[in-house]
């Protein structure tokens, strides 16, 4: 197995926040989840009248910190254009404030890259810690859908340690949709006065602390989620409940790497300004590698460092150095450009490098990040989790809910409606029912979710479209509507020839009862034959043979489609099976 020694590029990104988002399993009384969540009548519940109304010291201590925020930027309360309800898990300030946080990093990073094992050894001192604070947060969706944020940052004195590009490569990897299980393993968080545990087990420890907490001390999970809805505990992570994560950085020398390259061209030929910059942030990592074997390789320019660097955080990739330069342009370009930040979209992480975020640092010890940014990633994270809901609720519909079966039959329920139809001993209305059923649960659960309309300003408007784009949000909805609008179409096809083959039938129906009328006439002319011929064979012949053109003439289809569907069924049952192996 490959091993080498490495420094990082950007050794101490000193001022940043990353705040993980989890989903909780919801429950209320002994089963059943919440089909929605009325957020304006629950913002209507828990909002006072005054300041001498008994329901005010909790809304001003939790609610109101980030609700200030949101009221300017926004067309109106929690539950509108799909604003969710977010409150705190604490208040800002507390006695004995002991919200603090360890981040051990290890000395070595085992991974997986194009198909090979790798280890990389860090040569700028071995394992290292990092002391943090932190906040949480609790996020409610009209959809149903309960999220917790957990949002760590450094002292707000810099004496802390920072975190370099290989530190945020692991925490991508840790909101990945399935977490690397080596950064599970070596990188472990301990809450003040705990020992080091995984980033679930560490947010089910912080929850029990809420759930369990009988101080005086407002409590956003007591008072909140278990007084006000009823929702029961225990409140856990499970190994997979991480969402997405959100990174704030400020840092002068990232984003004057993300800004010379946002202006390179395709071929990405280095200004003279640009590789004078990112020359010294090189020269820095090699005197800190003092002679140990590095992973970059030694016969490319020490110039696009920085610049691999900066694209392997934005891709979560740990062995950039061996990326293809060819590669940066278009794994640099962000999402959205401001006069001071790049903001960059990817399915399971949001990244925002800046120059200065003052709505960060303001609410940075209520919230843990900026509130304006916290809002617009969460509505896309919970679009990008609604359409993808939808989608497997469509390849349900399309190929049936039995996941081991590994080859299926396309809209088989809806195939066998259509053979039901030209059968008058068997009816598709049970099939298109589901079908129906399918749809309108569909319909009720994911479609009417979608956020529209929740920005005020066309700046956090365009902000939002482009995020949403930039996750494929947008596309996958409008895709996913168009096949749901086409299996629709099918379906009231259908329905329209099933109700004429029906109408076609009663007609016959009618015309074959009329037909009966002239057994009468059988019945004299039986007679007649007998009477005259004396034959009782010939009067049975003459029956069985009107019988046989009265249901050809009435039911032609059916009549003459029968004998055809039997020696079918008889050739498959006589046809030799073939054999495997």
């Amino acid at each position: 197995m490959p091993r080498y020694a490495e420094c990082p590029v950007f050794p101490d990104i000193a001022d940043f926040a990353l705040t993980f988002l989890f989903e909780l399993p919801v429950r209320i009384g002994e089963s059943g989840h919440p089909a929605a969540f009325r957020l304006e009548s629950i913002h209507r519940a828990i909002e006072p009248d005054d300041e001498s109304d008994s329901r005010f010291p909790a809304y001003d201590a939790l609610v109101e910190p980030v609700r200030s925020y949101l009221d300017d930027v926004t067309n109106g309360g929690p539950g509108r254009g799909g604003r969710p309800l977010i409150f705190l898990a604490q208040p800002e300030k507390i006695e004995d404030d002991r919200r603090r946080l360890t981040l051990h990093c290890p000395a070595q990073w085992r991974y997986r890259s194009e198909g090979r094992t790798m280890e990389m050894t860090s040569a700028c001192g071995g394992a290292k810690t990092i002391a943090l604070r932190y906040r949480d947060a609790f996020c409610l969706f009209e959809s149903g859908r309960l999220f917790y944020c957990f949002s760590m940052f450094p002292e707000a004195d810099g004496s802390g340690k920072g975190v370099d590009e290989y530190t945020l490569i692991a925490m991508q990897r840790l909101a990945a949709a399935k977490p690397d299980q080596q950064v599970v393993k070596g990188w472990r968080f301990a809450l003040d006065g705990e020992s080091p545990v995984s980033l679930t087990d560490m947010a089910t420890a912080r929850l029990a602390m809420l759930a369990a907490d009988d101080s005086a001390t407002h409590n956003g999970l007591r008072r909140y989620l278990q007084r006000a809805l009823g929702l029961k505990p225990p409140f856990e992570v499970g190994p997979r409940a991480v969402r997405n994560l959100l990174i704030s950085i400020e840092d002068e020398r990232l984003l004057g790497i993300a800004s010379f390259s946002d202006a390179l061209q395709e071929d990405f030929a280095l200004t003279d300004e640009a590789r004078e910059a990112a020359a010294e942030l090189a020269a820095r990592r090699a005197a800190c590698l003092a002679g140990a074997q590095p992973h970059y390789p030694a016969e490319n320019p020490d110039e696009l460092l920085p610049f691999l660097a900066l694209s392997g955080v934005l891709q979560s990739v740990v062995d950039f150095p061996f990326q293809d330069p060819a590669e940066l342009y278009d794994s640099t370009r962000p999402a959205i450009r401001g006069e001071s930040f790049f903001n960059y979209a990817h399915p399971r992480y949001h990244i925002e490098i800046s120059e200065d975020s003052r709505s960060m640092h303001d609410a940075r010890l209520a919230l843990g990040n900026c509130p304006y940014l916290t809002l617009m990633w969460l509505v896309a994270v919970h679009d990008e989790l609604m359409v993808t809901e939808i989608e497997e609720a469509i390849d349900v519909l399309i190929y049936g809910n039995d996941e081991a079966e590994l080859i299926a039959e396309p809209l088989r329920p809806l195939a066998q409606a259509v053979r039901a139809i030209t059968l008058p001993w068997r009816s598709p209305i049970r099939e298109l029912r589901r079908n129906l059923e399918a749809r309108f649960d569909l319909f009720r659960r994911y479609s009417i979710n979608q956020s529209s309309h929740l920005f005020r300003y066309e700046k956090e408007r365009e902000a939002l479209a482009a995020v949403e784009a930039g996750m494929g949000n947008r596309d996958r909805y409008e895709r996913a509507h168009r096949m749901i609008d086409r299996i629709e179409g099918l379906v009231e096809d259908m329905h329209a020839v099933n109700g004429a083959y029906n109408s076609a039938r009663t007609g016959r129906m009618v015309m074959f009862i009329t037909l009966l009328g002239l057994i009468n006439f059988y019945d004299q002319l039986t007679s007649g034959l007998v009477s005259i011929f004396r034959m009782e064979l010939l009067g049975q012949a003459a029956f069985v043979l009107l019988l046989i053109v009265l249901l050809l003439l009435s039911f032609p289809s059916e009549v003459t489609a029968f004998p055809r569907r039997v020696w079918q069924g008889a050739t498959r049952l006589l046809r030799p099976r073939d054999r495997m192996g």
